[in-house]
Formats: C-alpha cells, sequence, structure tokens
C-alpha cells in the first residue's frame, strides 16, 4: 500500500511540474516599467525594463525596481506551487479528517 502511495506520489509530482512550467506569473514595479516573467517552478523567462528608465540612467532606481518585481513574481509562483503541492497531495493521500 505505501509503495503504491509513493508511486502515486511520484507520478502527481511530475505532472504537476509539467503543469506549472506552462504558467506563466509577472510581477512588476513603478506600474509595469519594470515587469518580471516567470514560470510556475520560479523559473525567470523575462525580464522587461522600460526604456524611460533607462534613459534616466538611475542604475540604483533600476536595481530596486527589478528587485521588488522579482520578489512580486516569486511570491506569486510560491503561492501557486503551494496551492497546487496542497492539491496534489488530496488526491493522493487517504481522506483523513481535519488533514487538509
Amino acid at each position: 500500500m505505501f509503495g503504491n502511495i509513493m508511486e502515486k506520489a511520484q507520478e502527481a509530482q511530475k505532472e504537476m511540474r509539467a503543469k506549472l512550467e506552462g504558467i506563466h506569473l509577472t510581477g512588476d514595479a513603478e506600474s509595469g516599467m519594470v515587469r518580471i516573467t516567470m514560470n510556475g517552478n520560479r523559473k525567470l523567462l523575462d525580464i522587461h525594463i522600460d526604456n524611460e528608465l533607462i534613459i534616466r540612467g538611475d542604475k540604483q532606481a533600476i536595481e530596486e525596481l527589478l528587485t521588488t518585481a522579482f520578489q512580486r513574481a516569486l511570491d506569486k509562483a510560491d503561492a501557486l506551487h503551494a496551492e497546487e503541492m496542497k492539491n496534489t497531495a488530496k488526491g493522493i493521500l487517504p481522506n483523513i479528517p481535519g488533514l487538509f
């Protein structure tokens, strides 16, 4: 029985990773002037910096905005990942009251 649960868990985790790979999440800062896109597996996909910020040439501001946008995207990816893990576990583990 335990071996069967482990096999189901491994398969479900593989399916979850594939699903999260195709979900794109965006974090932005300064009304979208800096945008970070990552997938549900927390893989960085794209960085956008508006030309206006580059023209201004304020390196420190750009770095701060990148950090903010990255953290916002990562927070979204973490929340999505946690929710998917919870849903995956519900489908595998026995129905024990109060577990989820």
